[in-house]
């Protein structure tokens, strides 16, 4: 690995050590230091090393606008996104960056969007790495040697999922059925011929059934059989499909039983060798007026409660203007309203040009005589200098979101706004029981009242257990989640602590975390995005935290290279022994690869134990594991014998 210090002095250190005493992970802040200065709305976020230096990258999903790729270089990341060939707008999903043509280059999958499932929706893409046949980074877009373009599909995410014999990764699409009678979640095989990635749609698949997904699925290897098995997330159930020789059916499990599950990590908690999962729990919706705000901004959604027929707010602010946005999605509709004319501007109610604009304070000069015909009102009022906002709700119901921004928002007040507090929900463990079932576990330190809407699993103090590092919201237009970290204390026994109490992603939805190795310590990394959703709280920053935790236990990273198998490894396993023989740990390679993508790199934390280790690799496609013995902590680049 190529080593980049990184200097103390250009770190924003805005640092959180964790609550309880003594604690260990803590991380800082690196987002500005290191060159990342993006806001954003994101649907897909990925940690790899995509130009095979050692070090692993960033490619962002930023929904409709391209995507940005970042290439970690000394002292900070450096824009490449020129390499890729997408530069117009579009409804973009999940990135899958995986090697499809088994060159030694990452390639790119692209799940597009289905316009809420009206219209004709975006294409699916392929693009190819040209890295090893130009020696630059380079893409071109491949899309036509398949058929997995797709327009029509409300496509989500699309999972690379090893052939039969492991040669080979295909793609599992999966997608929002709503609104396409015809769509369904697709297998699509991978035939490369002659250096070409083509990928062609198996429509009598097992998988090939109209599930519902929001991309947040994962492929692991439930009973150790070498066949990764498939976890369904659905919003209404979840399940698991066993995966018997490349054909899956539903295996009945403890799963069955659980509804309401928002993400999910697959990783051994308690390294007895079986990979447990940890599911992210969703409060629910409360339909409660919501409002947040900031020094310069304001988010909001009403709701027209039953017998509700008015919400207002009124601030003080230190600019002689108001900016809005008052753009209206409508999901049901599949477009934004266009018309101004339910939003009425000072005495005179003149309504504006559109529903994003600016007025001033003397353009919306005095409170208007009427605000009996639905919509939103503003206005200014000269004696108090006070700005006010009421909305009139229709008696059919609906809802307004939107944001106002202006310099020195302050001294903000509510009137005839409804809330209701959201429900308490827990996070669950689910402990492995030998490939045979699973066992919940309620933990206390895991309940909470918002949605965990991802989740990743790693060692972030090295210290031989499994932890889980996640991020929360609250419902659109409300303040932010929080970003906390489960600590593994052993004995299935977990702390759960916030990672970085901050102001920067406030007023945002966080909706992914990654973990990465962005420097050479060994440590886990994470990135963050805080643009989850539909406006008006979707663009947020995207933050980088390195891990700062104070800690001399060992590390094994491991980056494994197919050679018979897929290059990537993609279905591989790996358990790992001490000198006397005793397990300290199982990973596997599949789990990380939705929306989320995860560091390719296999990570041990080995505590104070010292080596020599022993490793078993099963790698994809065969029968029995491969030993490989390692003289101690380190990096390791191990390729599966011919």
């Amino acid at each position: 690995m190529r080593i980049t210090p990184l200097l103390a002095s250009l770190l924003l250190t805005c640092q959180a050590a964790a609550q309880s005493a003594g604690e260990a992970i803590r991380f800082e802040d690196a987002s500005a230091a290191m060159g990342i200065r993006l806001s954003s709305a994101t649907f897909s976020i990925v940690a790899t090393d995509l130009d095979r230096d050692g070090m692993d990258d960033i490619l962002l999903g930023r929904h409709s606008r391209p995507p940005v790729l970042l290439l970690n270089r000394p002292g900070g990341f450096t824009d490449a996104s020129a390499a890729l060939p997408v530069k117009h707008p579009a409804d973009r999903h999940g990135y899958t960056v995986v090697d499809l043509d088994n060159d030694g280059d990452l390639d790119i999958a692209i799940a597009a969007g289905g316009a809420d499932g009206f219209g004709i929706g975006s294409p699916n893409q392929l693009l190819a790495n040209q890295l090893r046949e130009t020696r630059r980074l380079a893409f071109s877009d491949v899309s036509a040697h398949s058929d997995i373009a797709r327009p029509r599909h409300r496509s989500r995410q699309l999972f690379p999922l090893p052939t039969k014999d492991g040669s080979a990764l295909d793609l599992y699409l999966t997608a929002v059925h709503q609104h396409r009678e015809d769509s369904t979640n697709l297998l699509f095989r991978n035939s490369r011929r002659d250096g070409v990635i083509a990928l062609h749609a198996l429509p009598n698949a097992s998988l090939a059934r109209r599930l519902e997904s929001d991309g947040k699925d994962l492929f692991f290897d439930f009973d150790r059989d070498g066949d990764l098995d498939f976890l369904h997330l659905g919003n209404l159930q979840t399940r698991l499909y066993r995966n018997e020789g490349g054909e899956f059916t539903h295996y009945p499990s403890r799963l069955d039983e659980l509804h309401g599950v928002r993400s999910a990590a697959a990783a051994d908690f308690n390294n007895d060798g079986y990979a447990d999962l940890y599911f992210g729990g969703r409060s629910g919706k409360t339909d409660s007026d919501r409002v947040s705000f900031g020094s310069d901004r304001l988010h909001f959604s009403v709701y027209a409660q039953q017998g509700d027929t008015q919400d207002s707010l009124s601030l003080a602010a230190a600019s002689a203007s108001l900016s809005f946005d008052l753009s209206q999605h409508n999901p049901e509709i599949g477009r934004t309203s266009a018309s101004s004319g339910d939003i009425f501007l000072g005495a005179g109610r003149h309504n504006p040009d559109s529903r994003k604009g600016s007025v001033s304070a003397e353009a919306a000069a005095g409170a208007p005589a009427s605000t009996e015909a639905p919509g939103t009102y503003i206005w200014f009022d000269r004696d108090s200098a006070r700005w006010t906002v009421l909305w009139r709700h229709h008696n059919s119901g609906g809802r307004r979101n939107g944001m106002f921004a202006a310099h020195g928002i302050a001294q903000l007040r509510l009137q005839d706004m409804e809330q209701t507090q959201p429900r308490e929900v827990y996070d669950y463990l689910l402990v492995n029981r030998a490939g045979e079932d699973f066992e919940l576990r309620l933990l206390d330190s895991l309940r909470h009242r918002q949605w965990t809407n991802y989740v990743t699993a790693a060692d972030f103090d090295n210290d031989g257990l499994v932890d889980i590092a996640g991020v929360r919201s609250r419902e659109e237009s409300d303040y932010n989640g929080e970003a906390f970290i489960a600590i593994n204390r052993g004995d299935l026994r977990f702390d759960s602590v916030p990672i970085m109490p901050g102001t920067a992603d406030d007023l945002y939805r966080s909706g992914l975390v990654v973990h990465g190795f962005f420097n050479d310590d060994g440590l886990p990394d994470l990135l963050r995005s805080n643009g989850m959703g539909l406006p008006p709280n979707n663009r947020g920053p995207y933050q980088l935290w390195l891990n700062a935790s104070a800690t001399d236990n060992g590390y094994l990273l491991l980056e494994l290279e197919g050679g018979r198998a897929n290059r990537d490894a993609v279905g591989a396993w790996v358990d790992l022994f001490d000198r006397d023989g005793t397990l300290l740990g199982h990973r596997q390679l599949g789990p990380g690869y939705g929306r989320g993508q995860d560091s390719h790199k296999l990570h041990f934390g080995l505590g104070q134990q010292q080596g020599p280790f022993r490793l078993a690799i099963r790698w994809p496609g065969d029968t029995a594991t491969r030993q490989v013995l390692l003289a101690g902590s380190g990096f390791y680049r191990l390729r599966q014998p011919e």
